[in-house]
């Protein structure tokens, strides 16, 4: 298996995780009708979770869809 391949499914992966848990942790307090102290309570754990997995998810974005420089200079 090439590199870069592998790199594509890896970044696929870590980005779809990301949303998976993102919409998980959205609609699950809406379809469960929490009471607000849990829906708090969800929304801490969501926001724990988005400021850790936000450094990975962005350097697989940058790395993809960052700038093309032109190396012929």
């Amino acid at each position: 298996m090439k590199v870069s391949k592998l790199q594509s499914i890896l970044s696929i992966f870590i980005v779809g995780t990301f949303l998976f848990v993102v919409v998980i942790f959205t609609l699950l307090p809406v379809l469960l009708r929490y009471p607000e102290y849990e829906v708090t309570r969800y929304s801490q754990l969501l926001q724990t979770f988005g400021t850790i997995f936000s450094g990975p998810v962005g350097y697989v974005i940058g790395y993809f869809f960052g700038k093309q420089s032109d190396s012929t200079s």
